[in-house]
């Protein structure tokens, strides 16, 4: 069963690229099947209760043991990350939300996931899986290009095009963008395949 009330716990087995699939995939979490899990943050001892308000705040969550960065926007703070998902939480509160947005863009790209490749590929858990941490993330360099159209991109759920918005803005050759995005797609491609082979279980949903 599913808690009724609480902020959604979101594990990695539920980001993919631009989308949580709380709701839509089950996941296997403390031995139990869950389809739509919650934290009920009023049962939680006084420790984990802080730990769950630091947290509830706007941040982008990151899929780990992946083979490209899967990252997913929590613009307004209302979800809580499980072992082992990685969570960026912007510095500034009063701008959160649109920072939060920035970083899920610029992560959702093939010049990222390239990047990541190069610096944890074959790391995770199989031969393809990258070992995603926090501080390899705070290595990867920020664009000098606008990111606003990739943003526009990304909450609209166009993934490819927030891709291609992001390589432009980190200013990657016309060459360097073809063979980067001819990857992240065929990537992009098994994701979603992954996705179909995970049908919602109306039984089990809130």
């Amino acid at each position: 069963g599913d808690f009724l009330f609480g902020p959604p716990l979101i594990t990695s087995g539920l980001i993919d690229p631009g989308r949580s699939l709380w709701g839509e995939r089950s996941v296997r979490f403390a031995k139990r099947r869950f389809t739509a899990p919650r934290i009920d943050v009023a049962a939680l001892d006084e420790k984990m209760t802080r730990w769950a308000e630091q947290r509830l705040v706007p941040k982008v969550l990151i899929a780990n043991q992946t083979s490209i960065l899967e990252a997913v926007c929590d613009p307004l703070g209302e979800w809580l990350p499980g072992v082992p998902v990685v969570a960026a939480y912007p510095l500034d509160v009063t701008s959160g939300a649109e920072v939060a947005w920035q970083v899920a863009a610029v992560l959702t790209s093939p010049a990222a996931s390239v990047w990541a490749w190069h610096q944890r590929g074959g790391t995770g858990l199989g031969p393809t899986a990258i070992r995603v941490g926090p501080t390899m993330l705070a290595e990867l360099a920020w664009p000098e290009g606008s990111l606003d159209d990739a943003v526009d991109a990304l909450r609209a759920g166009d993934v490819i095009r927030c891709g291609e918005l992001v390589d432009a803005a980190f200013g990657l050759t016309a060459d360097e963008h073809a063979a980067a995005m001819a990857w992240w797609c065929s990537a992009l491609d098994r994701i979603g395949e992954r996705s179909r082979s995970h049908p919602v279980r109306d039984a089990n949903l809130c």
